[in-house]
This record gives structure tokens, C-alpha cells and sequence, in this order.
């Protein structure tokens, strides 16, 4: 079965246009990159209902294949962040304290302990005033939406007024005013 997939052109930043397909749902394709090794970085179109699970699988690619020394400096650069985290995981895992074990004498254990409490008595102190600040704005909000409805109330009960005073207090408009 042939589909029309036609589309709307967009302009990119530096000038260029494109158009962006219409999906097999009949609906525009969004466009998306991927991650996936084999692919990094790669543009590609795609049906936009795949995130509420109606996808007609619509896939296009945007981008142009990378070539194999791309691949390779990119596998490169992934082995070389990989082994830089591995490093600094396994450096902090070495010089962090334990301070839950008792190979520490009490003298170096009560500054963390007195740490620790110091900061979770601050979270507790701003998560309460983020609370009150909550609070305040909701009370706020409430005043402010009260006072548009009754001003709406208000509005609507003038114009309300203005329209049967006009039928009711207007000139018969089929009378003729007397000669003298």
C-alpha cells in the first residue's frame, strides 16, 4: 500500500531547510537522535505516538551513515571517559572515611557525627520553609482566583443589566415622530 508522506519544511539556525515527513499515522514525525553505539549521535525521524504506545513504526533516518573513523574515535573517546570514571570511582571509594566503623578513634568520629546532624537539621529547616513558602503561594493563588471570579461575576451581571435595560427602556423603533 503507497503512502502519501508528505511534510512540512522547517528552516534550521544555520539556513538550511528540511522538510519532516509525515509518519504512516499521518501525523508529522518528530526528530530525534540516538545513543546507541553503532549510531551515536545520529538523527533519525520517528513516529511521534511511539510515546503513548499507538506507534505505526515509522523510522527515516535524517543523518547520513558515520563513517568508521568517526566509529572508531568515538569508541575510542568511550573507552578513555569509562576508564577516567572507573579511576575516579575507585579513588574516591579509597579516601572516603568510613566513619560507621569503629577503626576511627571517637575524637575523629564526632566532627562528621556533628556534621551530619548540622545538615540534616538545614534540610529540615529549608524543606519547612519551602513549605510555608507553598502554603503561601496556594493562599495567594486562591485570593487571586477568588477575586477574578467574582470580578467575572461582576462583568457578566453589568452586561447582563446594560442588555435588558436596552430592550426594556429603548424607543419603539416602527414609530414615526409627529409633524407639527
Amino acid at each position: 500500500m503507497a503512502s502519501n508522506r508528505s511534510g512540512s519544511t522547517c528552516t534550521g539556525g544555520n539556513g538550511s531547510s528540511f522538510r519532516y515527513p509525515m509518519c504512516d499515522c499521518s501525523v508529522q514525525a518528530s526528530l530525534k537522535t540516538t545513543y546507541t553505539e553503532g549510531n551515536f549521535g545520529r538523527r533519525f525521524f520517528a513516529c511521534v505516538n511511539h510515546k503513548y504506545g499507538r506507534s505505526c513504526n515509522f523510522f527515516n533516518w535524517y543523518d547520513p551513515p558515520m563513517c568508521s573513523y568517526g566509529r572508531r574515535v568515538l569508541r575510542h573517546l568511550r573507552e578513555k571517559h569509562e576508564r577516567a570514571n572507573m579511576k575516579a570511582t575507585s579513588s574516591v571509594a579509597t579516601t572516603e572515611p568510613n566513619i560507621a566503623s569503629n577503626t576511627h578513634p571517637w575524637f575523629l568520629k564526632w566532627p562528621w557525627l556533628k556534621w551530619q546532624k548540622y545538615m540534616e537539621s538545614m534540610k529540615s529547616k529549608h524543606q519547612e520553609e519551602l513549605r510555608c513558602e507553598m502554603e503561601s503561594m496556594k493562599s495567594k493563588h486562591q485570593q487571586e482566583r477568588h477575586y477574578y471570579r467574582k470580578a467575572l461575576v461582576l462583568s457578566w451581571a453589568f452586561f447582563s443589566v446594560c442588555i435588558i435595560l436596552g430592550f426594556l427602556g429603548g424607543s419603539p423603533s416602527n414609530e414615526k415622530p409627529a409633524l407639527t
